[in-house]
């Protein structure tokens, strides 16, 4: 029996390999695929027949290898120019006139023709167009065949087992066919799959939307709770402000150069009559001065001493009202004033952005609500227990899951 065909630059085939399986082997394909080169191959192999138009294009040599599971090997080739030649088992055999076979691959092949006294019968192959020669050919032929072949009751026994075989394959299509009814009512009760397939993608894609509104609610919960954060930062920033704005304006500062040059001149006038005081105080203890002749200048030293004491006394007034006065405001950085009032501008802003957030939040809520009440006007029946449902379910969820046993 053949185990492997292998074919190089055979027709069609550039390089294939076929390993043929025990019992029957049917080669299936569109048209002008190679099937029909394949038989062609084996019978170039068997007979040696004419082979100058199986070289494929462009091609320089062309290969027909056989394996059988004997473990024989018979290759035939052929070139541009030349004959054909046979290499069976290493062997090689190239001087070959016309037609003509080696010797040995008949014994090796087992593929030979049937000799009879008119024609050669080949009962090996048959052609799409010329079948087996028992059916081709005449009455007379087949009876000079059996009568000229040492395999007649051979050939009678392949018939019988070719019989066995078709009874046998008409039983089996009865039996496909019985199957096929049988398949074919399970595919019918089947058929409501698609359906089903169709509603579980729907619920799912509703499933889905649910999850997606569910996120989109925990997202706005977050939301509200920060706003409010910020709602309740935003009140005591407030608070802030309308405590700072209670205050009064920062008084005015006036210029300070001529009342420190008084002070500088009123601290040297003090020391001043310290010092005259002291002055009197010695003078004082002393006897009266004697009598001057001349007291023109004592005179003008009395005036000077009165200018002096009025202007002392005028120093002294100007002290007292100055010392009433209170102390100088300290100034304070404002800069976290202005730190307070930036802070209270973006507080602002963002609560503006979050009221913006709220609100589109609040229209996708609403288009979700719609969508939900949309659908369930649509689907007025639970599309899993078939149990009537109203729209309110879908936001107080009275109706009884569905997946859950009933009780009893």
């Amino acid at each position: 029996m053949i185990s492997r065909i292998e074919l190089k630059n055979f027709m069609s085939h550039a390089d294939t390999v076929i390993e043929p399986a025990r019992g029957l082997t049917v080669l299936i394909g569109p048209n002008n695929c190679g099937k029909s080169a394949v038989v062609a191959a084996l019978q170039i192999l068997s007979h040696n027949d004419n082979s100058t138009y199986v070289l494929r294009h462009e091609a320089k040599r062309c290969r027909v290898s056989v394996t059988t599971e004997e473990g024989d090997t018979i290759v035939w080739r052929r070139g541009k120019t030349g004959g054909p030649a046979y290499e069976i088992n290493g062997a090689t055999f190239d001087r070959l006139k016309g037609a003509g076979q080696p010797e040995a691959l008949a014994n090796t092949l087992r593929l030979p023709k049937v000799v009879c006294d008119r024609d050669d019968v080949d009962i090996h192959f048959g052609e799409q167009k010329s079948p087996v020669f028992l059916v081709r050919d005449s009455a007379r032929t087949a009876a000079d065949f059996f009568a000229s072949s040492s395999d007649a009751g051979r050939m009678m026994k392949m018939q019988s087992l070719h019989k066995q075989k078709v009874r046998d394959a008409k039983r089996e299509l009865k039996t496909c066919s019985e199957e096929w009814l049988r398949v074919g009512q399970e595919m019918e009760l089947l058929s409501v799959i698609p359906k089903i397939k169709r509603e579980y993608e729907k619920l799912s894609k509703l499933s889905g939307f649910l999850d997606d509104l569910l996120a989109s609610s925990k997202q706005l919960a977050g939301l509200i709770l920060e706003m409010k954060e910020q709602q309740a930062t935003l009140e005591q920033l407030g608070r802030k402000s309308a405590a700072l704005g209670r205050l009064s304006p920062m008084p005015q500062m006036e210029p300070v150069d001529e009342l420190s040059g008084l002070l500088g001149a009123l601290r040297v006038e003090t020391r001043l009559e310290e010092r005259l005081k002291k002055q009197a105080l010695v003078v004082g203890d002393l006897e009266p001065p004697p009598v001057l002749s001349g007291v023109q200048q004592l005179g003008d030293l009395i005036l000077r001493f009165r200018e002096v004491a009025s202007e002392l006394e005028y120093r002294t007034e100007a002290g007292e009202v100055l010392g009433a006065l209170p102390p100088l405001p300290e100034l304070f950085s404002t800069g976290h004033l202005q730190m307070e009032i930036e802070t209270l501008q973006q507080s602002s802003t963002e609560a503006e952005r979050l009221k913006t957030e709220m609100g589109e939040v609040a229209q996708e809520i609403a288009a979700a609500k719609l969508a939900i009440v949309e659908w369930a006007e649509r689907n007025p029946r639970c599309p899993t227990c078939d149990q009537s449902i109203g729209v309110d379910h879908w936001f107080t969820h009275d109706h009884q899951d569905c997946s859950e046993e009933p009780d009893g």
